[in-house]
């Protein structure tokens, strides 16, 4: 998802967060969206890295169950 947003797919434009006044007061509405993108980008990712993070934990975890003797 977050190569979609940084890609500035049109089809997830429903899920970045617009601001209806900052964009109406905005200079150029282009770059307010291409901000508000690459933002959701990089949120997704940061999702995907804690996702990362607790498969490795998770996996680990039960590696060293598997292994004690009782």
């Amino acid at each position: 998802m977050g190569a979609a947003f940084y890609l500035k797919s049109p089809n997830l434009i429903e899920d970045i967060s617009i601001n209806e006044t900052e964009w109406e007061h905005h200079d150029n509405p282009f770059d307010y969206l291409a901000k508000k993108y690459d933002q959701t980008a990089y949120n997704c990712w940061i999702a995907a890295a804690f996702y990362v993070i607790t498969l490795i934990l998770s996996s680990v975890t039960c590696w060293l169950n598997s292994k004690e003797v009782y």
